[in-house]
């Protein structure tokens, strides 16, 4: 039996239509609208789950094992096929998986001092593996879109963001292109990239400040007030047509921005309509 129902993480697919839940006792999907459970993996399958990322809608699902009785160890990446119900590729790695992303050309595989990214699901292989400094959060974020391979992580120096062209990365004996941008003067604490690749939003470890920047030229364009206390933001997500952000913290609060009227927020949350549904997993 699994050791209890405990919530390890929640994951959005990159259309945000389905959300996916790692749990104790192994993982649920659910979609978004209608709310609905559409698959779920049992403990007897994949023990405790510590991540699950869905790959748009498709059938390929990666999980990590965490929790108290993980049947894999957290080292490994193992990518479940919902339709034929079994597991079709594991990667393993020397240190903790921190994080994983996946496009539909591509699988991130994010360490504390490295980023694997893969040639994915066709024909799997390792195109590059990048140190980068310190990342205890397995802070990463991918555009998704076709048209725009984007990569963010922090970045050398405290308070920066490199922003990796994944394109450059399909050619392992030539260097990849990047940028670093300057966004914070502390540690950073949660990204997003919005679905175009156009917008780049970021917070620190003081948690007040969400900044928005622009991904082509750097520039700042948007500063957002959270509060003047500090918090731990631990998800920031952009709506599908950049309009919007929301920011979760630990203060247990939810803020959604206007991003480009930006006079909205200006008006009383009162103004709003909220609509809370609660899931049983």
């Amino acid at each position: 039996m699994p050791p209890s129902r405990g919530v390890l993480k929640i994951r959005f697919n990159q259309d945000h239509g389905c959300f996916a839940v790692a749990k104790e006792g192994g993982a649920q999907i659910f979609n978004v609208e209608p709310l609905a459970e559409k698959t779920h993996l049992d403990y007897a399958i994949c023990g405790g789950l510590g991540h699950v990322e869905m790959l748009e809608r498709s059938n390929l699902v990666a999980v990590v094992g965490g929790g108290q009785s993980p049947k894999f160890p957290d080292r490994n990446v193992l990518i479940w096929d919902d339709v034929n119900r079994k597991f079709v590729y594991e990667y393993g790695f020397p240190s903790s998986v921190l994080s994983v992303r996946m496009r539909r050309d591509k699988l991130v595989v994010v360490l504390s001092e490295e980023i694997h990214i893969f040639s994915f699901p066709h024909s799997s292989k390792l195109l590059k593996t990048i140190e980068t400094s310190p990342n205890p959060k397995g802070l990463c974020e991918l555009c998704t879109s076709a048209d725009c391979q984007l990569m963010a992580l922090p970045g050398p120096h405290k308070g920066t963001v490199r922003m990796v062209d994944l394109l450059s990365t399909e050619a392992p004996e030539k260097a990849f292109t990047e940028t670093i941008c300057s966004v914070h003067q502390h540690e950073l604490s949660c990204l997003a990239i919005d679905q175009q690749g156009a917008l780049l939003a970021s917070t620190s470890i003081k948690g007040t400040l969400i900044r928005i920047h622009s991904t082509q030229t750097r520039q700042l364009l948007v500063e957002l007030r959270r509060g003047v206390d500090m918090a731990n933001i631990y998800c920031l997500n952009f709506s599908l047509d950049s309009n919007f952000l929301c920011c979760c913290s630990d203060k247990g609060t939810v803020h959604v921005y206007a991003v480009k009227d930006q006079s909205l927020n200006k008006k009383s949350s009162c103004l709003y309509g909220w609509i809370a549904v609660q899931v049983q997993l």
